[in-house]
């Protein structure tokens, strides 16, 4: 059935006219008595209204005092409906909203009882947020799906998108659902103002960035003008959505300089951009609104540095004994300009070990050349703050210098303002260029509605996320515990995840140093000691139990400090299965992900396995008959710069992993030996132990121990081949493709992972008997190292893991849509497909 057909030939619509009334006083218009016995009882005092799918008899039609009236609906109805809204002066646009290009605003639009008919109700209120400054909005919630209703509406899905906080009524007039959901929402105009000024002709142009703090930006253009002693011009833009600021900035400085004003909050690096963009000048002087400006002679002091060194690119004004405690500035050597004013070298610096480097980029206020400025690029071309520092800057080869005193201080702590998507290290990603030309807000800030962002396997525009990722109580998340697969996983994990702009919050232990948003620990290195003894994990294996008192200590932290920070469609990222449910079951993030499952104690409704191979098996164990649709295979993960291309040039085969029985490596012994080859032995354990029931011995053996990243590179990286031998189905086998990524073939069983991650003849062998294996090891001097070496980096590097990922965590996120698993992404195709699945052989 359509929606003409509900309507039929609209000769009674009274059901519906009788139910609008209702509406109407939902969405904020209380109808009064007329002006005599006919007269249509809403008074609108000339606003002007578009009303989407307002169908044959829009509320419209009860309204006087109406400014410009226009329908947007696409339906097919009788030609005397047409008719009858040209007698009342209203306007029919026959467009489906999702797509509708209109020429101009409207001072409300409206939308009631309509969203739940549409193809794309996300779409819809872009449409409405786009052409009104006001939208009044009226929905049935939480309805079932039939033919006519193919979504399901939310009061938190219209909060967001909205961006607004609408009223849930409990209702006695419909015999089918209780609740109504009502919302009036203010939305700004896209761009409020653009006032320019006649200004002092200058070589300095000074950018001040606002956003919504008007008592400190007094503070700061008052001190900068009482300070900078110098001719400039300003320019100033207010990246806000906030009315009575903008009217406070107009009112105070719209005759002084030149002022841009958005509707929209676009973020740091966008506003950064757009007022650069603007600057004509050699120099700029860039401001943020949460400074306060102490005394003179800064502009003119830096100016003279940039002019008598051209390594140097950006000059600092506010150094203090803050940034001197944590070695932002080389107080050793001092350095002095031509009139005899001193200045320091700003080193790479961090505040702690567990504080990540930064490589001396100075944030506002600050003075540049704009042609180094040009050079770099824009802010917006990098993910956040963190990358621009060390990718961007450090690359440069250009100095950054500290003022030998202070000039301004800082007057924001603790009011800093982003909007959705950035935290204050991370921006929102850049767009692809391809976003509506007609909407001058940015695509980024629109938030989660469907189409609006590229979801599923797309990217073009990126969305972020925010996660809880669980690190392990037994031993740090550190580079150094290389024999731990579950630690380097979160290790990379939460590297891969903020790389790619996403907040990332690390629940881990003491001694852990990841690339991460936020570190939050949560057991320390007396907790563990209490837990296992004060045991050498070099030589003995790693001890752990669900129950013990250091993931009892752990789980209890976690939960606490996750309910602190938990939000909203966040996700919380299980790295260890059972041992972790503790915490799952106390924090309730509904988008709970077990991701990277090598592990048999699996709950989760939403699993990553490392392997087919391990799936099945595990469906299996479990007894389970049937799929399940957002169960994931994304394999395990490397950095390639961790495994250099060796050269292959030793005289030794290697076994690296623990050393028991299960894993083969009598196997290893007993084909080396035969061959009369050496072997060099890698990992945890002891060659006697007499619970595996191994005394391995031998003049053709070296035994090397537990080794570190480093060496466990350069063993790969010299030898002929490397031997897994696992017994058991090995859920993946990580050796295996470390080995690959230094161009070392690897020798293993035929089952498990290895399954998927050995190409035979090509990577290495997989093997059955022991025949098998003696020709495999005499054979693999024949093989292509560098073969070796790029099917691991294509299939398993972290660059094209994070493909998948990011692809699992948007399809993820689709169910918070009303179409959930049916939401349709039209830039779908076989390349991004070909990205989101492994592996491509």
């Amino acid at each position: 059935m359509s929606e003409e057909d509900w309507w039929g030939d609209c000769t009674n619509t009274a059901d519906e006219e009788a139910k609008q009334l209702h509406y109407a006083k939902f969405m904020g218009l209380e109808p009064v008595s007329g002006e005599g016995w006919f007269a249509p009882p809403i008074d609108l005092g000339g606003r002007s209204v578009l009303d989407i799918g307002g169908g044959p008899v829009s509320l419209l039609l009860k309204c006087r005092n109406r400014g410009r009236s226009a329908v947007l609906d696409p339906g097919n109805w009788p030609e005397w409906v047409s008719a009858r809204y040209k007698a009342a002066g209203i306007e029919y646009i026959h467009q489906p909203a999702e797509s509708a290009k209109l020429g101009d605003t409207f001072d409300e639009v409206w939308i009631y009882n309509c969203l739940q008919h549409v193809q794309n109700p996300a779409e819809v209120i872009c449409t409405a947020q786009r052409y009104g400054r006001i939208i009044r909005i009226c929905e049935w919630l939480d309805t079932e799906r039939n033919e006519l209703h193919p979504h399901i509406l939310t009061a938190s899905w219209l909060d967001a998108q909205l961006e607004a906080k609408g009223t849930v009524h409990e209702i006695d007039w419909d015999r089918y659902v209780p609740h109504i959901y009502g919302a009036v929402v203010q939305v700004l105009d896209n761009l409020k103002y653009e006032i320019t000024n006649k200004q002092p002709d200058s070589d300095v142009t000074v950018i001040v960035l606002s956003c919504k703090r008007f008592d400190l930006l007094k503070r700061t253009i008052s001190s900068l003008l009482d300070t900078i002693n110098y001719p400039v011009r300003i320019i100033m833009l207010d990246d806000s959505e906030d009315t009575a600021t903008h009217k406070d900035i107009v009112r105070e400085y719209g005759h002084l300089f030149d002022i841009y004003i958005h509707g929209k909050s676009h973020g740091p690096a966008w506003a950064a951009d757009k007022l650069l963009s603007m600057v004509e000048t050699k120099y700029a002087f860039c401001c943020e609104d949460d400074w306060e400006f102490i005394q003179s002679g800064y502009l003119q002091t830096s100016i003279e540095i940039l002019e008598e060194q051209p390594e140097i690119g950006v000059i600092g004004i506010v150094l203090d004994d803050e940034f001197k405690k944590y070695g932002a500035v080389d107080t050793s050597t001092s350095y002095s300009t031509s009139s005899g004013q001193r200045y320091y070298d700003h080193p790479r610096w961090r505040i702690d070990e567990n504080h990540a480097w930064w490589n001396g980029w100075i944030g506002s206020p600050n003075l540049k050349r704009m042609a180094d400025i040009k050079k770099l690029g824009k802010y917006s071309n990098v993910k956040s703050e963190a990358e621009w520092d060390r990718e961007v800057w450090a690359k440069s080869g250009m100095r950054s210098v500290w003022l030998e005193d202070q000039y301004a201080k800082h007057t924001g702590e603790g009011r800093s303002v982003w909007p959705d998507g950035e935290n204050g290290r991370y921006w929102t990603r850049p767009s692809s260029g391809k976003e509506n030309k007609e909407d001058s807000r940015h695509p980024e800030t629109l938030g989660p509605t469907g189409n609006t962002f590229s979801c599923g396997w797309s990217g073009e525009l990126s969305r972020t996320f925010r996660f809880h990722l669980l690190g392990l109580a037994h031993v740090p998340v550190h580079r150094d515990y290389s024999s731990c697969a579950y630690t380097q996983k979160i290790l990379k994990l939460s590297k891969m995840l903020t790389d790619n702009g996403h907040e990332v919050i690390l629940y881990a232990g003491e001694g852990s140093e990841a690339v991460c948003s936020e570190l939050v620990e949560c057991v320390s290195n007396e907790d563990r000691i209490r837990a296992y003894g004060d045991y050498d994990w070099r030589s003995e294996f790693f001890k752990h139990a669900p129950d013990d008192h250091a993931y009892k200590t752990f789980n209890e932290n976690a939960s606490r400090e996750i309910l602190k920070r938990r939000r909203e469609r966040d996700f919380l990222l299980v790295t260890f299965g059972n041992y972790q449910l503790p915490i799952v079951n106390t924090v309730g993030i509904p988008m709970t992900v077990e991701a990277g499952i090598g592990y048999r104690g699996v709950f989760a409704k939403y699993k990553v396995f490392e392997s087919y191979a391990w799936m099945h098996y595990l469906y299996g164990l479990l007894g389970q008959n049937d799929g399940s649709w957002y169960d994931c295979v994304i394999p395990n993960y490397f950095d390639p710069e961790d495994f250099p291309m060796g050269k292959h040039d030793g005289d030794y085969y290697l076994y690296m992993g623990r050393v028991i029985r299960r894993k083969g490596i009598q196997i290893a012994v007993q084909v080396t030996r035969e061959i009369g080859a050496r072997l060099i032995i890698a990992g945890q354990g002891t060659l006697k132990n007499e619970v595996e029931g191994l005394d391995i011995k031998g003049n053709h053996i070296e035994f090397v121990g537990s080794v570190g990243p480093e060496e466990r590179a350069r063993l790969m990286g010299g030898a002929i081949a490397s031997f897994a031998p696992t017994i058991y189905l090995e859920p993946y086998g990580g050796v295996a493709v470390e080995a690959q990524m230094t161009g070392c073939p690897v020798i293993t069983t035929d089952w498990g992972a290895f399954t998927e991650t050995i190409l035979p003849g090509i990577t290495g062998y997989r093997c059955r008997t022991f025949n098998e294996f003696m020709h495999a090891a005499t054979s693999v001097p024949s093989l292509d190292n560098n073969a070796c070496r790029k099917w691991a980096i294509e299939n398993y590097s972290m660059e094209r893991v994070a493909e998948q990922y990011e692809g699992y965590f948007r399809s993820l996120y689709d169910l918070w849509e009303p179409k959930g698993w049916y939401l349709e992404h039209s830039n779908w195709s076989p390349e991004r497909y070909e990205k989101t699945y492994p592996l491509s052989r």
